[in-house]
């Protein structure tokens, strides 16, 4: 054996669906989010002593609380209404946005942060289009998208992972708009059998999800099951796992866990 061999190996699982690029034959203890992915590790060989439930990490900004007025003025948004955020830039649902955002104008009553990243032509294009219109909030590339996630009920999305990890951090309901095959599709699929996110299909399933989002007892019951599952403090706990484990060096360091 190398002294490479007997160098520990943790794994921090991002994903809701197991797939086989995780598994490594040294790692010692897998980090993973939820009950379920345990159990299916536990399934294809993976001994209970070196599986965590411990969630997902994410960045500080992601688990602090905010001033929810402030935060409104900040952003030039008005107190009295209720906001959704719709992703529309290179990870979002730039293809159909201005479908989807016409639908949401006029068969509800939220106001739209239209988020369009690095997509400039789609930004000005949008502008163009709602420029007068007091109801639609149109940005760019932001680094605050934690500050617009917690002014919002909402996030209309069509992005990977982290962003729909970062929503159950701010317990934000989420509505993913026609996932893509493969993993985002999966990820999608985990979540919503969580009741934390929901997939619409079609513009219809959007726009029937929204209405029952307008109604208060709704989104208590949804932010009220989103904190049952989001596992806070996840970086903390793995790093104070992690440096535990270092320190008493277990008898198994060093020797492959399974045959994957």
């Amino acid at each position: 054996m190398s002294p490479a061999d007997n160098v520990p190996i943790f794994t921090v699982l991002t994903d809701y669906c197991l797939q086989g690029r995780w598994f490594h034959p040294r790692t010692i203890k897998y980090f993973n989010p939820s009950e379920s992915i345990k159990l299916e590790l536990m399934k294809v060989g993976v001994a209970e002593e070196r599986i965590s439930v411990s969630g997902i990490p994410v960045r500080a900004a992601f688990a602090e609380s905010a001033d929810h007025a402030v935060l409104i003025r900040k952003h030039g948004l008005r107190e009295d209404r209720l906001n959704i955020l719709l992703s529309a830039g290179a990870n979002g649902v730039s293809t159909k946005v201005r479908k989807i955002l016409k639908s949401v104008l006029e068969h509800t009553d939220f106001e739209s942060i239209v988020l369009c990243e690095n997509n400039q032509k789609l930004r000005l294009s949008i502008e163009a289009d709602y420029r007068n219109n007091k109801r639609v909030h149109i940005l760019g590339y932001t680094d605050e998208i934690h500050e617009l996630m917690s002014v919002s009920l909402c996030l209309l999305t069509k992005a990977g992972r982290m962003t729909l990890i970062e929503a159950l951090a701010l317990s934000l309901p989420v509505i993913v708009y026609c996932p893509l095959p493969g993993q985002e599709a999966g990820n999608a699929k985990a979540q919503s059998r969580q009741k934390v996110l929901y997939i619409a299909s079609t513009e219809k399933e959007l726009i029937g999800r929204l209405l029952l989002l307008e109604m208060k007892p709704y989104r208590e019951e949804i932010t009220r099951q989103m904190n049952d599952i989001s596992q806070k403090n996840a970086a903390e706990r793995i790093v104070s796992e992690v440096l535990e484990i270092l320190e008493h060096r277990p008898s198994y360091l060093g020797q492959p866990v399974h045959s994957l």
